[in-house]
């Protein structure tokens, strides 16, 4: 068992009341709020001195896609933010609602905490 397995071992031991997945989600919090934010994986990695190949891993586990190989022109939960009530719908409508609904549950936890 790696190191990682063993803190969240321990982390469950010690919140057993809380979502084993949710110490996944604080540590990836901010490559997938760069992601949504429209930041290219390179520039993750160089930002959060990550590899590209690991920014990838966790934008596809966590969001369902493989991230932006550009930085965007735009901000895609800006966007989403704004547009979301106006029936409306674009590509990157589901990866900001995966991010909100993971900032939710890390919202609530520290709220609690």
């Amino acid at each position: 068992m790696n190191k990682w397995e063993k803190f969240k071992r321990k982390f469950i031991e010690r919140f057993p009341e809380e979502d084993p997945q949710l110490l996944d989600y604080i540590a990836v919090y901010d490559i997938i709020r760069l992601v949504v934010s429209g930041t290219s994986n390179r520039d993750i990695a160089d930002i959060l001195y990550e590899s590209e190949d690991y920014v990838e891993s966790v934008t596809l586990e966590f969001l369902d896609f493989s991230g932006y190989k550009e930085n965007l022109d735009f901000s895609p939960i800006l966007q989403y933010q704004r547009l979301i009530n106006r029936g409306k719908q674009y590509p990157f409508f589901s990866q900001c609602e995966r991010f909100l609904d993971i900032k939710r549950k890390v919202d609530d936890y520290y709220a609690r905490n």
